[in-house]
Formats: C-alpha cells, sequence, structure tokens
C-alpha cells in the first residue's frame, strides 16, 4: 500500500452582506469629573446620532479612563484625565455613508474602520472545503497514475478554514472600497491510499 499525501488551499469569493464598523473615541478632561462628563457626553451624543440608522447591534467593548502624565523638569506630573470608548457596530451594507455622517457629531475625538463579513459563511465554508478535498483528490489520482497504481482510500483528512474580509479605513476622508466580497479558505492536507 502506498500513501500519497496532499496539502490543498482554495479559496472562495463570496459578496459580503454585513458591515462592521469599528469606532473608537477619545477624549480627555482636567480632572476626573471633567473627564467623566465628556465621556458620558460622548456616548450620548454617539447612541443619539446612530439611532435613527437601521443597525443590527452596537457593542460597546471597551471603556477606559485613565491618568495622564508628563514628564515636566525631570518630574512625572499629572496633567489631566482621558478616556477610550470603543464600539463595534453591525449593520446592513450600504449604511457607511449614514454612519459617518452620525460620527460628524465627535469631530477629531472618533476614528474608524469598516469591514465586510458574511452573516452566515457556513455555506461558503463548505463549498471552500467541498472544492479544497475534490481538488486535493484529483491531485492524488494523477499523481498514482503517473506511478500506474489507483486510490483505493483515504488514510487521513485534516482541514481548517477561515475568513477575510476587504477592510476599508475611513477617518477623516472618505475613502471608497474596492469591493465587498468575503474570501473563505479552506486549507486540507489528506492522504490517499493506492496499490
Amino acid at each position: 500500500m502506498t500513501r500519497i499525501r496532499i496539502d490543498k488551499q482554495v479559496s472562495v469569493k463570496v459578496e459580503s452582506d454585513t458591515l462592521l464598523t469599528r469606532v473608537t473615541i477619545h477624549g480627555r478632561g482636567d480632572d476626573e469629573e471633567s473627564c467623566l462628563r465628556g465621556k458620558k457626553a460622548d456616548q450620548e451624543a454617539l447612541l443619539s446620532a446612530l439611532s435613527d440608522i437601521d443597525l443590527e447591534r452596537i457593542l460597546l467593548e471597551t471603556d477606559r479612563v485613565g491618568e495622564e502624565y508628563e514628564s515636566i523638569d525631570g518630574k512625572r506630573t499629572k496633567t489631566g484625565m482621558s478616556y477610550t470608548l470603543g464600539y463595534r457596530i453591525v449593520g446592513a451594507m450600504g449604511s457607511e455613508e449614514k454612519i459617518e455622517k452620525a460620527l460628524l457629531c465627535l469631530k477629531d475625538r472618533v476614528s474608524y474602520v469598516h469591514s465586510y463579513a458574511l452573516s452566515d459563511p457556513d455555506e461558503a465554508k463548505k463549498l471552500a472545503l467541498d472544492m479544497a478535498i475534490q481538488k486535493a483528490r484529483e491531485m492524488a489520482e494523477t499523481i498514482a497514475e503517473s506511478l500506474s497504481l489507483h486510490i483505493v482510500g483515504v488514510e487521513e483528512v485534516t482541514s481548517e478554514d477561515y475568513q477575510q474580509g476587504p477592510v476599508m479605513l475611513r477617518s477623516a476622508k472618505a475613502i471608497t472600497s474596492p469591493e465587498h466580497e468575503s474570501s473563505i479558505q479552506s486549507h486540507v492536507q489528506a492522504v490517499f491510499l493506492a496499490e
């Protein structure tokens, strides 16, 4: 019995159907009270601005307040307080401009990144896996034929897949997205038996 080991990777491109936007807000205050007031005002402004947009979810992922220090005359001196808020917004394709317009209320304290994904990537993952296994089998049959052998079975198959969507960066200036495809890749390692 001869073993033929094949390593095959396949990529399937699928039109994305979900917009993911990561929003980061940075602000500061002279003291803890003014910092917390600013943070609360930014949270309320963001949620109010986004309330008119049909979004699936708005998730708070980061809520951090800390002291700021500088070195003044060789001494570490407290200069104020700062805060960071991080949100993940899940919405429909095409809502980028509405989200960006809503974020204008936060002026230069906000940065954001749009990316695209599949709401349910399982079907595309299965397609990529089926294609990778088929291509691995074809390659094994070609190798077996060149050795005057025939594939009689499979000893082992392992696979892994991952999804990657295009990322579109946006901040104060708009950058147009090249495409809204997600790429599902499946990597298969198989050991075929031949005789």
